[in-house]
Formats: structure tokens, C-alpha cells, sequence
């Protein structure tokens, strides 16, 4: 199981010679490590959230998700969903928060 690999020191291959090609895209294990407003979205047990490219949430990436090189588990993305908005009514209000500031 991937545990955010790509974020120990290295640990991840640039794989340079991919980034002009479509090759790591087209892998069936690329996924991708999802931003929003510049935090990595982590599970409930502090790991990275990995999505596959052609997980639904990436239709509100505001780019292409940018290959940053191989773990052993395939292709490592990242892609910001810095555009995308929760939906809150009357029963949601309030449960997706980000008390955090970054400066």
C-alpha cells in the first residue's frame, strides 16, 4: 500500500525522460496526490489520498494534474483542486471546515 512514498526524501524517481511523453498518464496505477488551496488531502489515519486520473473529483482540477515521477507503486501525479467548492445545505453546513491558516 502506497503511504505517500513520493514524499520521503529519495524515495521518488523524477523519471525526467517521461515527462514529454503521455506513457506514465496512460499507466492503469498512476494516481494522483490531491491539493486544495495548497494542503495535501489526507485520510483520517494522516495518510495521502491518492485518486486515479480519471476519478470524477479531477474535473475541478484548474490544470492537468503534473506528473512529479515513479514511486514502486506507478506513477505519482499532483493535482489541485484549488477551484472546487464544498456543497453545504442545512444538513452539510459546517462539516467540511479548514480552521488552519497558511501563510
Amino acid at each position: 500500500m502506497d503511504d505517500g512514498f513520493a514524499f520521503r526524501s529519495g524515495q521518488l524517481d523524477r523519471a525526467a525522460q517521461l515527462r514529454a511523453t503521455d506513457a506514465a498518464r496512460r499507466d492503469v496505477r498512476a494516481k494522483a496526490h490531491v491539493f486544495w488551496r495548497g494542503k495535501l488531502l489526507i485520510a483520517g489515519d494522516s495518510r495521502p489520498v491518492l485518486a486515479a486520473l480519471d476519478h470524477p473529483a479531477l474535473v475541478e482540477c484548474r490544470d492537468t494534474p503534473a506528473f512529479i515521477g515513479l514511486t514502486p507503486d506507478g506513477p505519482r501525479f499532483a493535482a489541485d483542486l484549488t477551484l472546487w467548492e464544498p456543497r453545504e445545505d442545512a444538513e452539510t453546513i459546517g462539516q467540511f471546515t479548514d480552521a488552519s491558516n497558511q501563510v
